[in-house]
């Protein structure tokens, strides 16, 4: 048993676009036609004379061809194999130590200023009705980052209005 497939050449089909038959080429109209053996050995003269220069083709360039793709995949495959991979594996390991110092510096340094930015940023609105996200976030960090503000605003409400009223309040300014 042979380890090539000697009648499917093609098995995955890269090539299905080259097959060219006479009638692809040369067609002769329904009413205008020549004699049928000159048209029989028209057929045959074009599969001659492709299917030779093909052979010739073939014989010449296909050795000299696979020759030089065959040495082109090989060093390819050896380049990936022992050159560059080596490398990049070895840079990856010494490189470790410097990923994880800049993951450290990033979150240390970067991280409180573009979360400090966010927020300052979070309370530019477009002015529309609409728009009152803004708002909203602002009156909760306000909430968050300045408790003393919000416990005398609950004292002094509280001594003149009720409990209810005061949240009553608070929820219609929430809103608008």
């Amino acid at each position: 048993m042979s380890r090539f497939d000697l009648i499917e050449r093609d098995p995955k089909k890269i090539n299905n676009f080259v097959q060219i038959f006479f009638s692809d080429v040369v067609a002769e109209p329904e009413f205008t036609r020549s004699e049928d053996t000159l048209w029989s050995a028209s057929i045959e003269l074009f599969k001659c004379s492709k299917n030779s220069v093909y052979k010739l083709f073939s014989a010449v360039f296909s050795i000299v061809w696979s020759l030089f793709c065959g040495c082109c995949l090989g060093l390819s495959a050896f380049y990936n194999v022992w050159l560059w991979m080596p490398c990049i594996k070895y840079q990856s390991f010494l490189l470790r130590f410097f990923k994880k110092l800049n993951s450290i510096l990033l979150a240390v340094c970067l991280a409180p200023i573009t979360s400090v930015l966010g927020l300052y940023l979070s309370k530019i609105g477009s002015g529309s009705e609409d728009d009152r996200t803004p708002r909203r976030f602002s009156i909760q960090l306000e909430r968050i980052f300045l408790p003393e503000r919000n416990s005398t605003n609950l004292s002094s409400k509280s001594s003149t209005q009720t409990k209810a009223e005061f949240l009553r309040n608070e929820q219609e300014n929430f809103f608008n």
